[in-house]
This record gives C-alpha cells, sequence and structure tokens, in this order.
C-alpha cells in the first residue's frame, strides 16, 4: 500500500504561478514539508484551498482563498 501525506496551503505566496512545492513561501509550511519529506511517503500533496489535492510538482497560480474559509 502506498503511503501519502498530507500538508495544507499557507496565505503566503510567490506572486506568480509556480510548482506547489515552491509556490508556498513560508517558514511554517517549508517545516511542514521538510517533515512530511522525513516519513519517505511514495507521494506528497498540498490540500489547497483554492485547487483541493496538489501533487508537489504541479504548476498552480497563486490565490487568495484559506482553508479556514470551509471550516465548519
Amino acid at each position: 500500500m502506498a503511503k501519502i501525506v498530507l500538508t495544507s496551503c499557507v496565505i503566503k505566496k510567490l506572486l506568480y504561478k509556480a510548482k506547489a512545492k515552491e509556490l508556498y513561501i513560508s517558514t511554517f509550511f517549508k517545516y511542514n514539508l521538510k517533515y512530511a519529506k522525513s516519513l519517505n511517503p511514495d507521494k506528497i500533496f498540498v490540500l489547497s484551498a483554492k485547487y483541493g489535492l496538489v501533487y508537489l510538482e504541479r504548476k498552480i497560480e497563486p490565490y487568495d482563498k484559506t482553508l479556514e474559509q470551509y471550516a465548519i
């Protein structure tokens, strides 16, 4: 069975289209990504407030949504 790790998006982003792993530029995201990689997963995805599950290599445009907007 494949090991999949999810990490969340963050507000702080580049101002231009980039791979998901590069688009999110906060220290918090970088720390979470480093930890996710340390788990030796088969795949890592970002849970994006706009795009849903995003593979790290997928290029996406920056956006102004947050996951808090979808909280119950």
